[in-house]
């Protein structure tokens, strides 16, 4: 069954709210009324401000795990390892960059709420997309260092590198754009040069 305007309204203010005050900080009633209805529709269509977490968590995930696994699904002979690369980063730069919060907000809760951080571990370790698209991930790794085209890297080494190289640039944004008062114009700039430089570094590390 498809999704109310006012459910989807109640889903998208409650993640702006997540995003920008945190969960704690935000109450039902802010949702209700950030999303244009009273507060009993909150709980009617979520129940409980964990279970609206536990939609945006998973939403996040499974829509950036989808699109990850689908670039590793191109034919790899037909993908120079510049390609490669340029796909994987730009699918997981894309993702952050249209949740630009979502980094600090999933570091806060993994260190201050023990609830949380059991919700998000499970949910991750037991997702069967992150498995398919993980077996995936080394499988190709290791058939490229096979065949020579990259240096040899552990895979769990290499997708470390690439995911904090990624979200840190997103967890400094705020620093860089609030300490240096950056233009919106000047920020997207910068969002556009640290992708390019992660690129370039981690390719320079697997290149022969």
């Amino acid at each position: 069954m498809e999704p109310t305007k006012v459910e989807l309204d109640i889903l998208a203010a409650a993640r702006e709210l997540f995003m920008e005050k945190g969960f704690a900080a935000t109450s039902t009633t802010d949702i209700a009324r950030k999303a244009g209805c009273n507060q009993a529709l909150v709980h009617y269509y979520y129940r409980t401000k964990e279970k609206l977490f536990e939609r945006i968590y998973t939403d996040a995930v499974t829509g950036t795990l989808s699109m990850i696994s689908h670039v590793l699904d191109e034919p790899v002979d037909s993908l120079t390892m510049e390609d490669m690369v340029n796909n994987v980063i730009d699918v997981y730069f894309g993702t952050l960059r249209d949740n630009p919060r979502l980094p600090f907000f999933l570091v806060q809760e993994l260190l201050l709420n023990p609830d949380r951080r059991e919700f998000i571990r499970e949910h991750f370790i037991h997702n069967d997309l992150r498995r398919e698209a993980y077996s995936k991930y080394v499988r190709l790794v290791e058939k490229l260092q096979t065949e020579g085209r990259i240096r040899a890297i552990e895979p769990f080494d290499l997708l470390v590198n690439v995911v904090s190289l990624v979200a840190g640039t997103f967890l400094s944004l705020p620093i860089y754009a609030g300490l240096l008062e950056k233009t919106p114009a000047e920020q997207t700039a910068y969002l556009d040069g640290r992708k390019k430089e992660i690129k370039t570094v981690i390719l320079s590390r697997l290149l022969p």
